[in-house]
């Protein structure tokens, strides 16, 4: 599958992260609660986010 004209590399790592937690929520590989963490972890290892922008996300309050 082609990817979307003009799409940077670090959004081609995003689309890739969607996709895996997608297939996870669905497919019930792992527990929600762990498929949700994924960004914290895959965001600064993949160079899409760093950690000091996607920590704050998990740690806001509503």
């Amino acid at each position: 599958m082609p990817t979307p004209a003009g799409l940077t590399p670090e959004g081609q790592r995003m689309l890739a992260v969607t996709a895996l937690m997608a297939i996870w929520w669905i497919g019930e590989g792992t527990a929600i609660a762990v498929t949700a963490l994924l960004p914290l972890v895959l965001f600064p290892l993949l160079g899409i986010l760093p950690s000091k922008l996607v920590a704050p996300i998990y740690g806001n309050h509503l």
